[in-house]
């Protein structure tokens, strides 16, 4: 274990690396996030992922390593585990897929932990997502029909499909990533900045209909509220109820219900025992739970809900996932693989708990949206979410020594 003034000079000769850090992420990022017209034909959506494998070589030949070792052991245990599924798994190929997605989000996320020291760091990753968020904003407004797109459409065995879901999401978190920086530092010009890219965000979100993208913005409201502001208790359930009534009014009413609202109403008459509408999801969560029972402790192989509902009549030839992390990976890689995952991320919790302080708060708040976030998507291998979960450790572990608010202390 290295003293503060220790890493202060560590960080002092690595300064020559950080821009290609930050360029990485930078490019990562918006070929995550924008899939089509100018940005598809640079092709940065197949090289940008292999970019952060190169740089963690080059730190890890450069002896400039060092590690959380609570993250990096719940990343270690868990990906094993599902490398050896691959030995039971009933489509090899398949399971083995999946880690053109993982690997690249692992080697960007260590390389990452060497990169944030200090909340300097931590917001400049912060304001390149949210840049990223801004850029995948205007590109939908103006150059994307939001209207026809196909927002639940899955290209073959491909695991990136750009889709409204996708697009939503992205959206919300930078707007979160957007209003922290912006509270942080208060720079002339970035309030309007956020105002308009809010706006247009929360335009895009009610056209694209996504009900997963709403519940990360409410989970983000409501948490930030409870937990990061220092407003009275009445005050805090008066300004929640305001944004979320305000919120109901345009997703109830007017334009956007078409869009947005039937489908929220179809979802409620689906869980109520109503047939008519798309149940596709709620049939690929019951079918998994089946499957499940089939191979309860190591499951069927990493990935391999796709191999299964493949044989299914209803989604024959689609590839489906099962839009949700925990159903996912208890039919992939069983009780067992379900623990190694999410068991470190309720302890992560309960130490951030403990510590009571902005960074630990800011840590409850990006793990609940990755852990509520993963009942209608599967994270483990996106890099949203797993974003999420890697700031969460660092804001654990390194957050006592990072000013995240405006005046306050160390």
């Amino acid at each position: 274990m290295v003293s503060q003034g220790q890493e202060v000079e560590i960080w002092k000769k690595r300064k020559s690396w950080a821009p290609l850090v930050e360029i990485t992420l930078f490019l990562y990022l918006l070929g995550n996030m924008i899939r089509g017209g100018i940005i598809t034909y640079t092709g940065i959506h197949i090289w940008g992922p292999l970019l952060p494998v190169p740089l963690l070589i080059y730190l890890s030949v450069k002896g400039q390593i060092s590690i959380d070792r609570r993250y990096v052991g719940w990343q270690l245990f868990f990906l094993l585990f599902c490398l050896f599924s691959v030995g039971w798994s009933i489509n090899p190929k398949l399971s083995l897929y999946v880690f053109k997605n993982i690997i690249p989000i692992v080697c960007l996320s260590l390389v990452l932990m060497q990169y944030i020291r200090s909340e300097n760091e931590l917001f400049r990753v912060i304001f390149i997502f949210y840049a990223c968020a801004v850029f995948l904003c205007l590109y939908s407004f103006f150059f994307v029909d939001i209207r026809s797109m196909e927002d639940r459409h899955d290209l073959g065995a491909e695991f990136d499909a750009w889709n409204l879901n996708s697009v939503a999401v992205d959206l919300v978190y930078g707007f979160f990533f957007g209003f922290l920086w912006t509270r942080r530092f208060r720079k002339k010009g970035s309030l309007p900045v956020l105002l308009l890219f809010s706006l247009l965000s929360l335009y895009i979100i009610l056209l694209s209909g996504s009900r997963r993208a709403l519940l990360v913005l409410a989970i983000f409201v409501l948490l930030y509220f409870a937990l990061l502001t220092k407003i009275g208790f009445v005050k805090k359930i008066l300004i929640v109820g305001i944004v979320l009534g305000g919120a109901g009014l345009l997703v109830f009413s007017g334009p956007f219900y078409n869009y947005i609202g039937v489908r929220i109403v179809e979802m409620f008459n689906i869980l109520q025992g109503d047939s008519h509408g798309d149940n596709s999801r709620l049939i690929l969560i019951l079918d998994g739970l089946e499957w499940f029972k089939d191979k309860p402790v190591f499951g069927h192989g990493i990935n391999c809900f796709r191999e299964l509902s493949n044989q299914t009549y209803e989604f024959a030839g689609k590839n489906f996932y099962a839009h949700n992390n925990y159903v996912e990976l208890l039919v992939d890689v069983g009780v067992i693989g379900l623990l190694l995952y999410y068991l470190p991320l309720f302890g992560l919790l309960f130490r951030a708990g403990q510590i009571k302080n902005s960074a630990a708060f800011l840590s409850i708040t990006l793990c609940c949206v990755a852990l509520f976030s993963d009942l209608t998507n599967v994270g483990y291998y996106m890099f949203d979410t797993q974003l999420l979960l890697l700031l969460s450790f660092l804001l654990v572990s390194r957050g006592g020594r990072f000013k995240l608010m405006p005046n306050e202390k160390r």
